[in-house]
C-alpha cells in the first residue's frame, strides 16, 4: 500500500517536476501585495469602500494604504445564526462574508492575475476557485473541482495547488490542476492544508498543525512541528512559517530553525518578497498589555471581550526580524457598544513578482 502511495505522487508530481527554475519565475523585483481583509465592520479602515461592505481583495505597495479591488456584497451569515440561534438579530445586523473564506490569494507568477477562493453557498464547506485579474477585473469562478475547493495558490507552472475535499465531510488533501479547471491530481492522501507551491516544484504545506515539504518525485518532509501559515522563498531553500503567535524560518532540508519575532505581536500570513530579502505579515498588536487577551486581563469577562483589544496592521520585516517599513494599520477588534464582539482579520498575504524591465 506504501508503495503504491508513492508511486502515485510521483505520477501526480511529475507535472511539477519540469518547473523552471526560481530566478525565471520570480524575477527578484517587489510588486504590491494582495490579501484578504473579513470582519463584522470595516468602516474604521483605510479601504474605500462603503462601510457596509465586510469583505475585501486588496492590493497595496508596501508601506502604503491598501486599495480594494474586489469588494463582497453584505449578507446574513448563516453560518453565525446556525451557531447561536439568540443572536439573529445581531448577526442581521454584522452580515457575514459568504463571497470570501479567509484564504490567501495567490499571484500568478506573471503577476497579472491573482487566485482566491470564496463560498457561494450558505453550506459549510462548498468553496469554489476564483481567479480575477491583478485589477480586480475579469472574475472567473471554476467550476466544482472536489466537493470543498479551498487555498488555492499558482504553482511556478502556471497551474494550481489547492486543498480539497472528497466529501463535504471528508480530510482536506492537496491537489493541482491547471488553471483552466482541467487536469485534476491528488497529490496527498493522509490530509494536507494551506499548500505554499515553491519555484522548484515542492510544495510545503501543513498537516496535524505540523510543517511537511514534499519535494518532487513524492519525497515527503516533516520540517517542523505546530506550524502554520508557510511560505516559500523564491529560492526555495528556506520556508517561513507561524509558530505560537511567532514568525520562523527553517531551511528547506530540515536544518537552521531561526526565530525571527518575538511575542511583539501576534503574527500570521507571512509572505516572501520575489527578492527574498523581505517578508510581509499581517500583525495584531494589542493597545496595552501582552497578547493575545485573557479572560482577567480587563478586555475580557467570561470569554467577551469589550472596547478595542487589537489592531491590525500590515508589516515588512528582513530575514533578521527587523522592520523595515512603517506599518500600515487596517482596522481594529472588540466590541461595540451593546457589547457584541466584532473583528476585523486581514487573510493571507501575497507578494506580486513583476516582469523584468
Amino acid at each position: 500500500m506504501r508503495a503504491r502511495i508513492i508511486s502515485l505522487m510521483t505520477v501526480a508530481l511529475a507535472v511539477l517536476a519540469a518547473a523552471p527554475c526560481a530566478n525565471a519565475a520570480f524575477d527578484g523585483h517587489n510588486g504590491r501585495l494582495v490579501f484578504e481583509l473579513t470582519g463584522w465592520d470595516l468602516s474604521g479602515t483605510q479601504f474605500d469602500n462603503p462601510p457596509s461592505a465586510n469583505g475585501e481583495i486588496a492590493t497595496m505597495r508596501p508601506g502604503t494604504h491598501p486599495h480594494a479591488v474586489l469588494t463582497c456584497s453584505p449578507s446574513v451569515d448563516a453560518g453565525c445564526e446556525a451557531a447561536d440561534p439568540s443572536q439573529t438579530g445581531a448577526c442581521a445586523s454584522h452580515p457575514g462574508s459568504p463571497c470570501l473564506d479567509d484564504s490567501r490569494p495567490s499571484f500568478a507568477p506573471d503577476g497579472k492575475q491573482v487566485v482566491f477562493s470564496d463560498d457561494p453557498c450558505t453550506q459549510r464547506y462548498c468553496r469554489r476557485i476564483t481567479i480575477i485579474n491583478a485589477d480586480g477585473s475579469g472574475e472567473v469562478e471554476l467550476p466544482a473541482l472536489t466537493a470543498d475547493d479551498a487555498e488555492p495558490a499558482f504553482l511556478a507552472t502556471g497551474g494550481l495547488v489547492f486543498a480539497g475535499r472528497a466529501t463535504r465531510r471528508g480530510v482536506q488533501n492537496l491537489y493541482t490542476v491547471s488553471a483552466a479547471g482541467a487536469g485534476l491530481r491528488r497529490l496527498t492522501r493522509g490530509g494536507g492544508t494551506e499548500p505554499a507551491p515553491c519555484a522548484n516544484g515542492s510544495i510545503a504545506f501543513v498537516r496535524d498543525h505540523n510543517l511537511y515539504l514534499l519535494g518532487n518525485h513524492g519525497r515527503l518532509r516533516v520540517l517542523a512541528h505546530g506550524a502554520s501559515w508557510p511560505d516559500c522563498s523564491p529560492d526555495s531553500r528556506q520556508v517561513v512559517f507561524v509558530h505560537n503567535h511567532d514568525l520562523y524560518v527553517i531551511n528547506s532540508t530540515g536544518a537552521g530553525l531561526r526565530r525571527l519575532t518575538y511575542h511583539q505581536v501576534a503574527a500570521a500570513a507571512p509572505a516572501f518578497s520575489p527578492d527574498g530579502r523581505l517578508i510581509a505579515i499581517n500583525t495584531d498588536h494589542k493597545p496595552s498589555k501582552d497578547w493575545p487577551p485573557e479572560n482577567t486581563d480587563g478586555y475580557c469577562s467570561n470569554g467577551v471581550c469589550t472596547g478595542i483589544f487589537s489592531n491590525v496592521y500590515v508589516q515588512i520585516i528582513d530575514l533578521a526580524g527587523r522592520e523595515r517599513s512603517k506599518p500600515v494599520y487596517l482596522g481594529d477588534s472588540g466590541s461595540d457598544a451593546d457589547g457584541f464582539p466584532y473583528a476585523t482579520d486581514a487573510g493571507g498575504i501575497s507578494w506580486q513578482p513583476l516582469p523584468s524591465p
